[in-house]
């Protein structure tokens, strides 16, 4: 019944009682080659990359431990991403938005056919 109530609404139906919502996500550094380089400016090898580079979580948490300048902070913020997490199907009273996945609502103009081949 999920399953079914899910494929309707990302194809754009509304479903009774339930809404579309983004799922969630982790993030992930951009660039971890340069993440290592900046985080290296302010530890050790052996601390950031145990075996791999540190989680962005695992970072902002070591972070805490010392004290960065908002330059350093700027240039690590700039490197981390949140991608949307996949669609969920959830109940109207949860807190989060709702994602519009009706697909003529990606349509701008309808007058000029050609628009449509873009």
């Amino acid at each position: 019944m999920r399953e079914h109530g899910y494929k309707m609404a990302i194809n754009g139906l509304t479903v009774p009682g339930c809404k579309l919502v983004a799922g969630r996500s982790s993030r992930k550094w951009v660039d971890e080659a340069e993440a290592e380089r900046l985080l290296r400016q302010k530890f050790n090898l052996d601390t950031i990359m145990p075996r791999s580079l540190l989680s962005v979580a695992q970072a902002e948490k070591l972070l805490k431990t010392i004290e960065t300048g908002t330059r350093f902070s700027n240039l690590l913020q700039a490197n981390i991403s949140k991608p949307e997490g996949a669609p969920t199907l959830v109940s109207e009273d949860d807190p989060r938005p709702a994602i519009d996945s009706n697909p003529v609502s990606e349509l701008t103009n309808l007058d000029n056919p050609d628009t449509l081949l873009q």
